[in-house]
Formats: C-alpha cells, structure tokens, sequence
C-alpha cells in the first residue's frame, strides 16, 4: 500500500519515487529520543536522514548520537524528551494525545499526531506528500525555546533567508525566526561517523510549515 501505519509505532508514505518514514511515539518497549523523526528517500537514496548508531559505549557521543538533536524533529530548551534512567532506559515515556490514520485528499497522502511531554511541551505535527512534494506543520505549545531539525545528506546552499537548495530539491521555512546550516555527524557502520549538514530553524511563533519540492529527473 501508498501508506499504512507498522505496529502503531512507523508511520510509512510511499509516493512513486519518494518514501516518508516516520516514527511515532508509541514505543511498548524502550522508547527512544527520535519522537516524531522523518526519514526521506527520493530515487532510492536517504536524503532526509537520522544519526545512526556510531557505538553503545562511547560516552558523550553516544549521546549526542541517540538525541533528538540528532533527528529530524523539535527539541524544547537543551534537554531530551524523556528523562534518562540508565544507557538503555529513559522514564516519563511519551504517548500520543492524539494520532490520525493516513488519508488521501486532492493529490496527497495526509497524517496527524500530537504528543506532550512530561515538562507540559507540546508537539503536533502534519505532514502532507505527494510525490514531489512534502509539507510538514509543526505547532508547539511551550514556554521553552523550541528548535525544529532537519538534517540533509549533502549539498545545502542557501537561495534567500528562509529558503535553500540540496542535492534533490530545495526547502523552504514559514514562520521562523532564523535558520542556520549547521553540521553534525551520522553513521553508517559502527564505530565509523561522517559530517553532514543540518539546517536548524528556532520557532518566530507557534508554528513552522516546511516545504520540500524536489527535482523531477
């Protein structure tokens, strides 16, 4: 199928050559910091990626890899979404307050859900794909700063203030207050990390709508 939800955790879009992963957070065991991450494929490749793994046992990276910094999501202030407990254990899980089923209208395959986290932070996100075409909605309610991540796997170049390039597309940020490309580190292998580039938007509101066109080859 175009679209379906796995075991109420994976959110998954298919759209010709475009493919949208996202996870949802409703995990019955261990649930990580990668609330409401979106992976992108376009032409079989990983545009829109996460950090990987790099080591379970190297400290501060470690971290730094399992963060939501590190995905394609909001942070709220410096701090995780969940408390951590151990290396592989975190508390005050997050669940969904409310979760749509995927559904088709006039061209795109739409989806919600809305989460809040123990500190009272809430995050609802939209996202609506056709096939060269995504547009994702993010709405906070927080008294935190709020940051939303993207991280591109190559070739960011900016056109204007709130609009750049990549390898396949460009993206475009309504109702931020800056963005910054910035850099940070994925892993494909274990204990093997590569530089990529990240583009970081701070809220000027309660609401970001990103708009990813991509290039029809």
């Amino acid at each position: 199928p175009e679209s379906q939800v796995l075991d109420g955790q994976f959110l998954i879009i298919r759209k010709n050559k475009l493919a949208c992963y996202l996870y949802i957070p409703n995990a019955k065991f261990r649930p990580g910091f990668d609330v409401f991450h979106l992976d992108i494929w376009y032409e079989g490749k990983n545009i829109f990626i996460d950090s990987g793994s790099y080591s379970y046992n190297a400290g501060d990276l470690t971290n730094n890899f399992k963060s939501v910094k590190a995905h394609n999501s909001v942070q709220f202030g410096t701090h995780e979404p969940m408390p951590k407990i151990s290396r592989f254990l975190n508390a005050e899980w997050i669940m969904p307050d409310i979760v749509s089923k995927p559904y088709e209208d006039d061209g795109f395959t739409k989806w919600t859900c809305s989460y809040t986290d123990h500190m009272g932070n809430n995050h609802k996100r939209s996202i609506q794909v056709s096939e060269l075409l995504l547009k994702i909605i993010d709405e906070v309610d927080t008294k935190e700063k709020a940051v939303l991540r993207f991280h591109i796997q190559n070739g960011v170049r900016k056109i204007e203030n709130n609009s750049f390039s990549f390898s396949n597309g460009t993206i475009h940020f309504d109702g931020v207050h800056e963005v910054k490309i910035g850099f940070a580190d994925h892993s494909l292998f274990y204990m093997h990390k590569e530089v990529h580039e990240v583009l970081e938007s701070t809220f000027a509101g309660n609401k970001i709508v990103t708009e990813i066109r991509l290039d029809k080859n």
